[in-house]
């Protein structure tokens, strides 16, 4: 009976497959389910969250940077180049890669990469900037560079980079007209666009380096890499934008753009001529074409090398440069301000011709000493022994005093004032690289401004009689000395100084930039031959005060001597060069152009504490006017030859 039961329970065909289909259904719900959710999460993986994944693995795995612009070129105007970019090794640390800091910063302090005083800077730095900001180390020697990449897979966070530093291969002799670079001031916040600026992004500090900072600086590129866990380039990843990145899109990298190149008036081989002229010597030139005002010499003495700036220098190296005693880092040549001395007679001369005071048969007798009516003070002639009646010409070539305190007082200051300011005195001049200094152009207005004691604010007749020899409180820089010289040998018109001929954008496209708007004196020309005539007698006249450089003179050079008194000689006293303190002796100044009938170049020299302008400053213009008429142009060969030289 039982086992009947049993056999019957097994035959129940319908009911085991009724079974058998709940069970397969439930087993392809699950399968059904699994494959749902495995398309769901494709599609989350694929399309909804593909933009963050990617990013997240991005972040992960590229290392993206910035690639650096290299500034523009600077040429002389014969193309040779004045300041470059060259390529040089660099350590950089980037706190977020970092695996151990105590430890890379014990390696570099081990290695000699950073002292204490350097890890500290390195530290300051980090502080103030992001964790994941990139900051400069160290610049690598080679051998540096070998043992880092030995060691490279321990020292996460750190890398290497190849980077451009400014060069410049003239170094001192065009360090106060190009200028040099150096870090991000905060100063530079309110003068830069400094989000087209790196933090290690060395800026214009001086010169036309910092005055023509945003023709120099292009914009930087960004790049992206795939580096491994050891920090290996596997793969060149270069993206365009932010966009472009959050979508996923790999295109093409944006190329840096370079900074426009400059071309300059200067012409080197001068300027080199001009500083072995200084050496040795405290002073100045300055070389300028009077019809175009090209600056073709721009020269201080002492002055310093800026290649070291590139790279950066210590607090205590540039001390020793700001508080040394010849002030290297002075530019003479357009900061320094000196008496004009007696280079300011043929002005005068000029002013007395226009306003019919004399004429050129005009005389005065020189007997070694001036006084003003009603007073027993006496203003000395350089000649003590005096020079006896002398005309207008022998009162420029033999540069006699008393001439021209008899002349600045029939004059009267305001008329002296009012006549030189129009050839340039007294007055700012830029010229692309900042401006001058103004000077002063002594007159009744300009002292009562200057002082604020009351009794300080009269104008005494004395000090229009020292006015006439460019001495009392009158004072010019060299290039405006050189300025109003141009404008004489002009005849009257002046053409503002230029340093800058050219630009040119990478693409290879030249712009000129014109000289500034100048202007025509309305002074008759006879009287300018008169003068020139005068002029000429220094230089040609066996009675010339600089007659004994000049006898040789191929070029029909012009010029006037000057000396300028540093200190004042009280009227019972002599001077007696030896007996005085060097920092104290009178400067020397001589101006000359050639030639006489159609002037093409005009150099000026002034040189501290040397004497008489005949001794050192006369010599100076000479050489640099000889070298000018040998037609010293490079042709292209040699212009390839010292671009690659140096």
């Amino acid at each position: 009976m039982l086992q009947e039961n049993r056999s019957d329970k097994f035959k129940n065909v319908k009911l085991e497959k009724l079974i058998f289909q709940r069970r397969l259904f439930i087993a392809l719900g699950f399968v059904a389910i699994a494959f749902l959710f495995t398309l769901f999460k494709l599609h989350q993986l694929t399309i909804t969250e593909y933009s963050t994944l990617l990013s997240s693995s991005q972040d992960n795995q590229l290392r993206i940077s910035a690639v650096l612009a290299p500034r523009g070129l600077i040429k002389d105007r014969n193309g040779i180049i004045l300041a470059r970019n060259d390529p040089y090794w660099s350590l950089t640390y980037t706190p977020e890669l970092a695996e151990n800091q105590e430890y890379v910063f014990n390696w570099l302090l081990e290695n000699n990469f950073l002292d204490q005083i350097k890890l500290g800077d390195l530290k300051a730095l980090i502080l103030r900037g992001l964790s994941f900001s990139t900051f400069p180390v160290a610049v690598l020697s080679e051998e540096q560079t070998a043992i880092f990449a030995v060691n490279r897979y321990k020292l996460a966070g750190l890398d290497v980079s190849e980077n451009l530093y400014r060069h410049y291969p003239y170094g001192p002799i065009t360090a106060h007209v190009i200028g040099y670079v150096g870090a991000i001031a905060p100063e530079d916040n309110t003068r830069l666009d400094l989000t087209n600026y790196l933090m290690d992004t060395r800026v214009g500090r001086n010169g036309l380096e910092y005055y023509q900072e945003k023709l120099l600086h292009g914009d930087f590129g960004r790049s992206a890499v795939i580096v491994n866990s050891r920090g290996r380039v596997i793969r060149d990843f270069n993206i365009q934008s932010d966009e472009e990145l959050a979508t996923g899109s790999i295109i093409d990298n944006i190329p840096p753009v370079d900074g426009e190149s400059i071309e300059l008036t200067l012409d080197i081989h001068l300027q080199e001529l001009a500083y072995s002229l200084l050496e040795g010597l405290r002073g100045a030139v300055v070389a300028i074409k009077p019809k175009t005002g090209e600056i073709l010499v721009l020269a201080s003495s002492p002055t310093f090398d800026p290649n070291p700036f590139s790279l950066g220098i210590s607090q205590s190296e540039f001390d020793l440069l700001l508080y040394d005693d010849s002030r290297p880092l002075y530019s003479r040549a357009t900061s320094g301000t000196y008496p004009p001395g007696s280079t300011i007679k043929p002005f005068l001369a000029l002013a007395a011709l226009e306003l019919n005071l004399i004429d050129q048969e005009t005389t005065h007798f020189c007997s070694g000493s001036y006084s003003l009516p009603e007073n027993d003070h006496q203003y000395r002639d350089w000649l003590e022994t005096g020079h006896g009646n002398v005309s207008l010409s022998r009162s420029i070539a033999q540069s006699c005093d008393v001439f021209y305190y008899n002349l600045a007082t029939d004059l009267g200051i305001e008329n002296i004032s009012s006549f030189l300011r129009q050839f340039g005195f007294g007055s700012n001049l830029e010229f692309g690289i900042g401006v001058t200094q103004t000077g002063v152009l002594p007159s009744v207005e300009w002292k009562r401004d200057y002082f604020s004691n009351p009794s300080d604010q009269t104008w005494f007749p004395g000090e229009t009689v020292i006015t006439g020899i460019g001495q009392g409180y009158f004072s010019a820089t060299p290039l405006q000395i050189a300025v109003a010289g141009s404008i004489l040998a002009n005849r009257g018109t002046y053409v503002p100084p230029k340093l800058i001929n050219g630009v040119m954008d990478v693409m290879g496209n030249y712009r000129t930039i014109a000289s500034g708007e100048g202007y025509t004196l309305d002074i008759n020309n006879e009287h300018f031959e008169t003068v020139f005539n005068a002029m000429d007698m220094v230089t040609h006249s066996n009675i010339g005060s600089a007659y004994s450089i000049f006898s040789d003179d191929e070029h029909n050079v012009i010029g006037k001597t000057g000396t300028a008194q540093v200190i004042s000689i009280g009227q019972d006293e002599e001077y007696i060069e030896e007996d005085i303190d060097e920092n104290l002796r009178d400067h020397g100044l001589f101006f000359g152009f050639a030639p006489m009938e159609d002037p093409e170049i005009l150099v000026l020299a002034i040189i501290e504490n040397s004497g008489s302008g005949s001794r050192f400053a006369a010599p100076i213009v000479k050489e640099v006017i000889d070298s000018y008429f040998e037609d010293l142009s490079s042709d292209e060969e040699e212009v390839l030859a010292l671009n690659y030289a140096r």
